[in-house]
């Protein structure tokens, strides 16, 4: 959108600033609620984004609500199961435990899932600003709107709000003007994509390595002869591991049932650093609230954080409904946010952060995919687990699990 006025400055109800799933879905429900939304973008849409591009059954569902469901179906692979392969060579396969009613995945690349909710954030009445770059924020005034300084379309302009929503991301530039603590990233991962592969089904495929300690290889289809494929690391700087080697190490390795002979990689092959700090860092600061990545609310499990993201952008669209008539309204309606994504998330994550540490040990993931191999229910819970569709906690009520955890 451009601006049609020589006026230098705009006003809204809400400024979110990042156009992700995050962003663009709390832009549309605002927007429905009849609120003055705008939506800011750094970069100039579509633009591609390092991502598995992977949407589990839970942003599956949440997409459904949105009423994205029809289009994921009928345009992108559908994906019906996950397949997780040990060090060693052990596999285990299964559909997500708890997923029966969104059992469907898809792969689909960010710049087609970002622009879709974008375009349904506009027909709902949200103002659209791509290229507007944020370069500071005035201090906090009770009495006054926060204003946010930027550059659009090589102007200086002023954008003043209620509420300022960070959705940028784990490298957004916004949020980390909010300190070390908002900013500090607990992983990386590098993604490329690959055609004329053959064999990898309707599966998404997960491989675990001590050449990638902490983390995972995967290819996720994006057709029968293409997928993306990449590289993560969980819980590690990005100076201590060659990413891009590692995809190239993990590329060469890969055997039956996928095929790769004649496989080319596209390139460039991007990185991209992930945000899990959601548990040690605040959620909300005055007139301010962070949502998805810029929250923190990346899996440490498995990298994910799409349906997190999508999943904070209802709850504070919830709190804030009927909550926009004072000042004081709206900072009731950001701590009740602060509450309910604490309820929501705090027992996950520390649940994932002990099942990080517990598995990056590979004789104890080993194990694990070896004693699932011979127990469908076991296999079902950890494709669940990995999948996001079942709780962490349930591993470890497993009495055979706490045996071997103690020993």
């Amino acid at each position: 959108m451009s601006l049609n006025t020589k006026k230098s400055t705009i006003s809204a109800d809400v400024a979110i600033v990042g156009a992700g799933p995050a962003g663009s879905s709390l832009a549309y429900l605002l927007a429905k609620q009849g609120l003055n939304v705008s939506l800011l973008e750094s970069k100039k849409l579509p633009r591609k984004k390092p991502c598995g591009d992977g949407l589990g059954p839970k942003a599956v569902k949440l997409l459904n609500y949105l009423g994205l469901g029809n289009w994921l179906e009928k345009k992108f692979y559908r994906i019906e199961k996950l397949r997780l392969v040990s060090e060693e060579g052990t596999e285990i396969i299964s559909r997500p435990y708890g997923s029966s009613q969104s059992p469907s995945a898809y792969v689909v690349r960010r710049e087609k899932l970002d622009q879709k909710i974008v375009n349904l954030a506009i027909s709902a009445g949200a103002q659209f600003y791509d290229q507007f770059r944020v370069i500071k924020m005035t201090p906090e005034n009770k009495n006054t709107r926060r204003k946010l300084i930027a550059i659009y379309q090589e102007k200086n302009v002023t954008l003043e709000s209620k509420l300022i929503v960070a959705a940028d991301g784990s490298s957004g530039s916004f949020s980390r003007q909010f300190g070390k603590q908002i900013a500090s990233a607990q992983a990386i991962a590098c993604r490329g994509y690959l055609s004329n592969i053959r064999g990898a089904g309707r599966t998404a495929h997960i491989y675990f390595s001590s050449y990638l300690p902490k983390g995972y290889n995967w290819i996720f289809p994006l057709s029968e002869t293409s997928a993306n494929v990449g590289s993560g690391s969980l819980g590690m700087q990005a100076g201590k591991i060659r990413l891009k080697k590692a995809l190239q190490h993990f590329i060469k390795s890969v055997t039956e049932p996928i095929n790769l002979d004649k496989a080319v990689l596209q390139l460039p092959v991007q990185g991209s650093v992930m945000r899990m700090n959601f548990l040690s860092r605040p959620i909300v600061l005055p007139q301010i609230a962070f949502i998805g990545d810029a929250a923190g609310l990346v899996s440490p499990i498995n990298g994910e954080g799409i349906s997190h993201a999508i999943h904070s952008s209802f709850i504070l669209a919830s709190c804030l409904e009927n909550h926009f008539k004072s000042q004081n309204q709206i900072n009731q309606a950001l701590s009740r946010y602060q509450k309910e994504i604490h309820h929501h998330y705090n027992s996950y994550f520390r649940w994932s952060q002990w099942l990080d540490r517990w598995l990056s040990n590979p004789k104890r993931l080993n194990w694990l995919i070896r004693k699932a191999a011979k127990d469908d229910y076991l296999t079902e819970l950890i494709v669940g687990v990995m999948s996001n569709t079942i709780h962490p906690r349930e591993l470890s009520r497993l009495k055979n699990i706490k045996k071997f955890i103690f020993k």
